[in-house]
């Protein structure tokens, strides 16, 4: 019996020491595989997430993206997902960029920075660079820019990255060495190492044929941009040849084999084969055609690109009239395209300012909300307090009291009330005011830019002979509309040191005559042949005093140029005497006047009362700003019938 007993104690031994390992072993390997699947579970949630923030920032949906930003950062730190990490990180930072916020993308990319090396991650500190590079370019600052795009490219590990990034850094550092002009030894340098890394790319990252074709045919383009720089045209058209076999390889997209027929064409055009060169024109036109026809998609893009490479060959061959008519349609889709893009930053600020009109409402609301609150409970407390004293006699000095307490507290909500709706319409005022200004400024300054533009392109044009007359016509044309240009500016310069400054420069010993001679002599090449310029002055010739001629010499012009604008024929007169220690000069016109209603109005800024005159609508504005930095008053004589007649006086000091 105790054998048995010994013998089955053996055996369950020998049971248990078979069958724990392999309990264990079994548990070991479900938890394994219980953890991998919860990590792939984790990681698709975190990417779903990132897919939903790129999202956002393809649409623009900026605050979005800011706000669901630091959720993801703080998923992939705990999840230690480094490379999502910092793909999240540089989204938020490259839409800094796109929002022309310069600093914060900066400021983002330096904080990538440090986080990177304190972890060692050397895709961090690449995708940071990259970030710096791309912030310095858009504010054409090319040397910083090179240098960050550089040192991206240092901090690549070409063994864990991909080639799509690597070959972004290469094609970005390339652009800024040509735009710094770098030795053309350094840039083909680095043209060597990024073919090589093209020729490597299934050793660094997924080998599909179609994305390599794809960028062997963005290596080849840039190639093509850095010889036609070069002036070696028959190398940049075989290089055009490869990036045309590149494409098809790649699956041939509608753009793309426009943008290789444009640059053929301009690339034959430089070698003056020109018949050719018009079959590519042509040809890149019937795929936009047809391309449109078929899908209806706006290609106005690339009809740019077309229409330019058509008018420059036109010209070359003297067919100015057909170059001409293509210019105009080149020219009205430029326009069309910087008037969306304006209507677009408009809109960009509406939003802005709805915005800030919501949070102002909401503080509003959350205002009278407690203001009302407040209200319920002492209206409670004073129906109580009645209760109380209709048996007491006591407490009723005490009501009356409570009572005009009421009434104060009261004043102080509708005063409160009339302070919200006064702020609220300086508000609505401000933004129209806003508005005004971008219309006006970009309507102002784009007058004279086109027409600067339009005049050099013409005078610059190779082989065209021009008659001096005309040549000599539009170079002064030129010089008017940079002077307009420069006034615009300077007008917007002055009013901004107006208004930043209350310190006046220091008094000088001048002859009122003289003041007066030099309004005259200034403004006499203003005038048309129609109309005579006078002036009177009734102080002693010799009698000098202590002023400011140089700010009473710009109100003057602000107001005789105003003058001369609405003065077709007739006379312009100013006059000047003496009230006691002030000056009071007087300009008068015989020109259609102003209505007496608009006698403050005419004084604001950016007004116009013809919308079809030119001009800002600031002269008469800093007219009145630089009177009332001197102390004085600018105002409209509405008794005045004859035109328009405006009234300056200002004080002055006698020679001690």
């Amino acid at each position: 019996m105790k054998q048995t007993i010994g013998l089955l104690k053996n055996a369950l031994h020998l049971i248990l020491a078979i069958l724990l390992p392999v309990v264990l072993f079994s548990c070991m390997h479900s938890n394994k595989h219980q953890a991998a699947k919860d990590k792939d579970t984790t990681f698709d949630y975190i990417f779903d997430r990132y897919k939903v923030l790129e999202d956002y920032y393809n649409n623009d949906q900026h605050d979005s993206l800011e706000a669901g930003v630091p959720e993801v950062l703080d998923l992939c730190r705990e999840n230690k997902q480094f490379k999502l990490y910092y793909t999240v990180w540089g989204l938020l930072a490259e839409d800094y960029i796109f929002r022309n916020e310069y600093k914060k993308s900066i400021s983002t990319a330096q904080e990538m920075i440090q986080d990177a090396e304190s972890r060692g991650n050397s895709f961090g500190m690449s995708q940071a660079y990259y970030i710096l590079g791309l912030a310095h370019n858009l504010q054409n600052n090319h040397n910083e820019s090179a240098r960050y795009f550089e040192q991206a490219i240092k901090t690549y590990d070409y063994r864990k990255g991909e080639i799509s990034f690597l070959c972004t850094l290469y094609c970005r550092y390339a652009e800024e060495l040509l735009n710094i002009d770098a030795p053309d030894s350094k840039i083909e340098s680095l043209m060597k190492c990024w073919k090589d890394s093209l020729n490597n790319y299934p050793l660094y990252g997924v080998k599909d044929n179609s994305n390599r074709s794809e960028w062997y045919a963005k290596y080849y383009i840039f190639l093509k941009d850095y010889l036609i720089e070069k002036g070696r045209y028959r190398e940049a058209l075989a290089a055009i040849d490869s990036s045309e076999h590149c494409v098809k390889m790649a699956g041939s997209q509608v753009i793309d084999v426009v943008n290789i027929l444009v640059g053929r064409a301009d690339i034959l055009r430089l070698l003056n084969e020109y018949q050719t060169a018009l079959k590519c024109v042509d040809s890149a036109q019937v795929i936009i055609d047809s391309h449109k026809q078929a899908y209806g998609v706006n290609t106005s893009s690339q009809q740019m690109m077309i229409d330019k490479v058509h008018y420059e060959i036109l010209a070359e061959l003297g067919q100015y009239r057909e170059a001409y008519n293509i210019k105009e349609r080149y020219d009205s889709i430029d326009d069309a395209y910087k008037s969306q893009e304006m209507q677009q930053q408009l809109e960009e600020l509406n939003r802005h300012f709805k915005l800030d009109e919501m949070r102002k409402q909401n503080e509003q609301l959350q205002q009278r909300s407690r203001f009302t609150t407040g209200g319920v409970a002492m209206i409670l407390g004073i129906i109580a307090l009645l209760v109380f004293l209709a048996s007491s006699n006591k407490w009723r000095h005490t009501l009356e009291v409570k009572n005009r307490q009421l009434e104060r507290e009261r004043n102080v909500v509708v005063a409160q009330n009339k302070q919200l709706a006064v702020e609220r319409d300086r508000a609505e005022a401000a933004s129209k005011a806003k508005t005004a200004f971008l219309q006006s400024m970009t309507h102002e300054i784009r007058t004279p830019l086109n027409a600067i533009s339009g005049f050099s392109q013409v005078l610059t044009m190779p082989d065209l002979n021009l008659p001096e007359k005309e040549r000599l016509d539009y170079s002064e044309r030129i010089q008017d509309n940079t002077r307009m240009l420069t006034n615009i500016l300077d007008d917007l310069i002055l009013i901004s040191n107006l208004e930043g400054s209350t310190e006046l420069p220091p008094a000088e010993l001048c002859m009122p005559l003289v003041i007066i001679a030099g309004a005259i002599e200034a403004a006499s090449p203003l005038v048309t042949k129609d109309v005579t310029i006078n002036s009177n002055c009734d102080m002693p010739e010799t009698e000098t005093i202590m002023t400011y001629p140089n700010m009473i010499n710009i109100a003057l012009s602000k107001l005789l140029d105003n003058a001369a604008k609405f003065t077709k024929q007739g006379s312009i007169t100013l006059n000047l005497c003496q009230e006691d220690n002030k000056m009071h000069f007087s300009v008068s016109d015989t020109g259609p006047g102003i209505p007496a209603d608009k006698k403050d109005y005419i004084f604001e800024r950016f007004t116009k009362l013809d919308s079809f005159t030119q001009g800002t609508g600031l002269g008469l504005s800093i007219a009145r700003m630089v009177t009332e930095h001197l102390g004085g008053t600018l105002t409209l004589d509405t008794e005045y019938n004859q035109g328009a007649k405006f009234d300056m006086i200002i004080p002055f000091t006698k020679q001690a």
